[in-house]
């Protein structure tokens, strides 16, 4: 035991984990009733009264874990128990000194947030301008709230360090080096005066300000002990809290009320202060007891979870999962260390819980922040789709527009036409959507649902916080009414957040009036959202699970096992030198927290990972989340230094990773969980669909892959876009042959004059986008609307030129169908053949021509035939010798088809290329491609849909068939039988 300045240090060792030897420091210091040898009354049981000692731990995992062992202490000895006041080190300060009498209540961050708002907005240009060069508009409130709220962020960094600004203006005047930061810190200070008298005005203290003058005027105190176990990194400012406790105890002749646990072993006492917090000069010269075999390299993230399940892998024999721990010095890697426990069938319990801004309702706080801000349909749509919402628009919407059909709706809203600002109106042909007499309504009815839900929010004019807090609580009531609670584990985590989100929303709206200016919607969500973003859920602990915890917690965890992710720079020891406003050399000069200092932090950190556990590894990352390369960790450098040399050559050679076994067999026998290859069958068709007719252009289709061509033209499943920004190219090409229909449809068609011809064509561009694209369609879409008016004004002319020579639109549109029994017989059947005829143009002469519009130059035959590996060529679309067969029921029966002019009208997006491109096919050849026809339909009766073997080009079913992964490749290749019978079956 070390005696300080008051402060009674206790060295436990570091042969056992602290929480072990705290709880056994605890039963033995502060009054544990011996146990009990017989079973003892309710009334009998004696009491072990705890309730007036504050014990103080670095995190919320280790005040679980001993406030666990000292329960089942009491439980081991039969006593009644009353726990003592568990405390985090962030909770500590305001324990240590008592409060002036006339202090208003602490402001919360919120409210700090918005005094420093209020104080910058009250300073001149002139004197902001060492903080931001160039002025920020006044009624732009959301950069003034970022300002504040990072200058609120340094000033409790500086208090940390019991610093303010004033004290670092004085350490930086003098300096001419620094006369440039010296204007700056002046400004702060000024600032900060400000900030401070709009808490006054507002009846709120600043905690940090609140401790500084507790300091000051002596009266920091306990009035019970208080128990400080592995805090190794007090800040200055609780350290010098501390000081004036003993000090005032010395004072008043009283008994230290503080006793420090440190793990080390008595002879390392020079190595912390006397509250057991590190010396950051002696840790810095430490040398870890690191093995090389401890050291393993890993890749990305993934390889890194990777190689830490094989650790466990190794340690199975001898651990159970729940004596495990999996710690992670990045958050981003938890995500790929349970993917992986998942795939081994092993179980893990995430200690560092979710961020709200990763649970159901903290998605829907973001969705809806950026609806308000950025009020669009791309906006509602995504608002929607989140899974509350969702549920609630299928429970208020009417019935008929259930099993998500509004969604449907709205969907092929966005995906034909392109709406961006939801005040602008819809038209008519925008509000047609595929599904026929739901389609408009279903879309109008969901807009107008969520637009009344969030009535108020949509009001341009500003409130205070507190209102807009009172409505979104108000949203959550109406979305969550009625809900029943989950029971599962993601659902009660979901209620969890809820709740949480509520009791933020309601400490929000008790916000004090001086400081709650009227703010815009946006804002305020954005402030509303920080406090929420900033909250976190977890699920109950799991002893029995693989736990997986962060750095801070490692070095008091008590698992015996322990494999750490991402022993890298920058995640350890974290770096505080790239701060723009407390750089680290700055931050030397005002003796704060500094790199030096975090680094000897985690050099203990380490030495204790290392000494009170029997395993442990530490996984070597060559990347991070985003790819980005992520060196090893400064502490391999606590070594000597051939030690240090030969690890990082072994850590850094190129194959490193590499060199690793293969986990997944030995994780597969080792655990007992067999880990198979995922499969995703085919989905296997339903063929009792009769395929009666076809569209001209389904054939094509079918050619590529008889089984996409059923789940399209039969089953009509079609892809849908609805986060499309810009048209399809199909659509592109609507927008073509829609003005050039019209066209045809007009007395424009007979001129022979280019000024006339363009003026139609580009009227019919413009009526055409206004009626299906509305007034406030994508600028992408808007660009295409202009390339279309380019491509149209190169049409006139050719159209111009081909009425000269004699040609004439006979018709547009001209469509076949069961309306005039056309079709095609095969076998003694006819198959019913559907279709819309771009344009048959007749010459004086009375010849005849059938044109099909093409926004790209090829020629027909390229289109139209393809070269076969096996020599010739083969047919790979059957449009125009199917326009061949339908010349009966398009111009007559007495035409005959070899005097019919088969061929393109190009609208190319080059102007050599926008002409008429006859086709060139022989008899012979169109003989053949009406064999090829007749082979399809009877194909088609007789159910061959297998799907294509060969690569589809643009292919919309690639999840569906998995054509986009590798199994198939490597399925051609298993010669276990399994895939074949799989391929039988679909």
């Amino acid at each position: 035991m070390s005696e300080s300045v008051g402060c009674q240090t206790h060295f436990v060792g570091w042969d056992r984990p602290l929480l072990i030897s705290a709880a056994e420091f605890i039963a033995n210091h502060y009054d544990a009733p011996v146990p009990q040898t017989t079973e003892p009354t309710s009334r009998q049981r004696p009491t072990w009264d705890l309730s007036k000692l504050l014990v103080v731990l670095p995190t919320g995992r280790a005040v679980r874990r001993l406030s666990q062992r000292i329960r089942l202490e009491a439980e081991r000895r039969g006593v009644a128990y009353r726990p003592p006041r568990w405390l985090t080190v962030g909770e500590l300060p305001e324990r240590l000194y008592r409060r002036a009498s006339d202090s208003p209540p602490l402001a919360d961050e919120t409210e700090r947030v918005l005094a420093w708002t209020a104080a910058l907005r009250a300073t001149s240009d002139t004197k902001l301008v060492p903080l931001v060069s160039t002025p920020m508009p006044r009624d732009t409130m959301t950069a003034w709230i970022e300002l504040a709220t990072t200058l609120n962020r340094i000033h409790e960094d500086l208090a940390s360090a019991n610093l303010s600004f004033t004290d670092v203006a004085a350490v930086l005047r003098g300096d001419p080096a620094t006369e440039g930061e010296l204007a700056r810190w002046e400004s702060l200070r000024s600032i900060h005066a400000g900030y401070l008298a709009r808490l006054k005005a507002a009846h709120r203290s600043d905690p940090s300000e609140d401790r500084r003058q507790a300091l000051a005027n002596g009266r920091c105190e306990l009035t019970s002990p208080l128990l400080l176990v592995g805090t190794l990194d007090l800040s200055e400012a609780v350290t010098a809290m501390l000081r004036q406790v003993t000090v005032t105890a010395e004072q008043r002749r009283q008994p230290s009320p503080i006793t420090a646990l440190v793990a080390a072993e008595p002879a390392l006492r020079d190595h912390f202060d006397e509250f057991g917090s590190v010396n950051a000069t002696r840790w810095l010269n430490w040398k870890l007891p690191l093995d090389d075999a401890q050291l393993v390299a890993g890749d990305d993230l993934v390889d890194q979870a990777t190689a830490a399940l094989e650790a466990i892998t190794d340690w199975q024999g001898s651990c159970a999962p729940g004596e495990i721990t999996i710690g992670v010095t990045d958050e981003s890697m938890v995500a790929p260390v349970e993917f992986e426990l998942r795939q081994a069938g092993l179980e893990g319990h995430r200690e560092l819980g979710w961020t709200f801004a990763l649970t159901p309702i903290g998605r829907l706080v973001e969705l809806l922040r950026l609806h308000l801000t950025q009020r669009t349909w791309q906006s509602l749509a995504a608002l929607v789709r989140q899974a509350d919402v969702h549920a609630w628009l299928d429970r208020t919407l009417p019935p008929e527009f259930g099993e998500s059909r509004w969604l449907v709706a709205l969907d092929e809203l966005l995906a034909e036409h392109f709406p961006t600002d939801l005040s602008a109106p819809l038209t008519d042909a925008m509000l047609r959507v595929r599904h026929g007499a739901i389609g408009a309504p279903a879309a109008k009815a969901t807009a107008e649902a969520v637009s009344g839900a969030l009535r108020d929010f949509e009001d341009r004019e500003p409130k205070r916080l507190s209102q807009w807090a009172a409505l979104l609580a108000q949203f959550f009531d109406t979305l969550y009414a009625g809900v029943p609670e989950q029971q599962d584990r993601v659902g009660k985590r979901a209620d969890e957040a809820i709740q949480v989100g509520r009791r933020v929303l309601e400490r929000l709206q008790t916000l004090g009036e001086t400081l709650d200016s009227p703010l815009p919607a946006a804002t305020a969500m954005d402030l509303i959202s920080g406090r929420l973003f900033s909250q976190r859920v977890g699920d109950p602990p799991r002893d029995e699970a693989i736990q997986i915890s962060g750095w801070l917690d490692l070095a008091l965890d008590e698992s015996p096992a322990l494999v750490v992710i991402g022993f890298n720079h920058p995640f350890v020891p974290d770096s505080v030198t790239a701060d723009p406003f407390l750089p680290g050399g700055l931050r030397s000069r005002l003796r704060m927290s500094d790199n030096e200092r975090r680094l000897a932090r985690d050099i203990y950190a380490t030495q204790l990972i290392l000494a009170t556990r029997q395993r442990s590894r530490f996984i070597v990352g060559r990347r991070g989340a985003d790819g980005s390369p992520t060196p090893p960790t400064r502490l391999l450098a606590a070594a000597e230094p051939a030690d240090v040399a030969r690890r990082l050559v072994r850590l850094l050679e190129p194959q490193a990773s590499n060199l690793r076994r293969s986990a997944s067999a030995v994780i597969a026998s080792v655990w007992g969980h067999p880990v198979s290859k995922t499969r995703l069958p085919v989905p296997i068709l339903d063929r009792g669909y009769a395929v009666r007719s076809m569209s001209v252009t389904s054939f094509a289709s079918y050619l590529a892959c008889p089984y996409r061509f059923y789940l399209r033209h039969v089953l009509q499943l079609k892809p849908l876009d609805d986060a499309a920004r810009e048209l399809a190219a199909n659509q592109f090409g609507d927008l073509i042959h829609q003005s050039l229909e019209w066209f045809g449809d007009s007395p424009a068609k007979d001129e022979t004059r280019v000024g006339p011809i363009e003026d139609a064509m580009i009227a019919a561009l413009d009526r055409f986008a206004a009626q299906h694209l509305g007034s406030a369609p994508t600028a992408a879409v808007r660009l295409q609307i202009e390339q279309a008016r380019r491509r149209l004004r190169l049409v006139a002319k050719a159209q111009a030129e081909r009425r000269r020579q004699g040609w004439r639109i006979w018709k547009v549109e001209a469509s076949v169908g069961e309306q005039n029994n056309a079709g095609i017989d095969v076998d003694g059947r006819r198959m019913t053949i559907r279709g819309r005829f771009d344009r048959i143009d007749l010459h004086d002469t009375g010849h005849w021509s059938i044109l099909d519009y093409k926004t790209h130059g090829h020629h027909p035959r390229k289109k139209h035939l393809q070269k076969d590996p096996r020599g010739g060529y083969r047919w790979v679309e059957l449009q125009l010798p199917i326009y061949r067969l339908m010349i009966p029921y398009l111009v007559g029966q007495d035409v005959d088809p070899d005097a019919v002019t088969l061929g393109y009208f190009n609208i190319a997006d080059k102007d050599s290329e926008t002409r008429i491109n006859p086709a060139d096919f022989t008899s012979d050849e169109f003989h053949q491609a009406e064999q090829v026809i007749r082979d399809c339909i009877r194909r088609i009766w007789a159910g061959d849909f297998e799907p294509s073997v060969d690569p589809v080009l643009y292919d919309d079913y690639a999840m569906i068939l998995q054509s986009d992964t590798a199994s198939p490749w490597l399925d051609a290749d298993d010669s276990s039988g399994d895939n074949a019978a799989l391929s039988a079956d679909t």
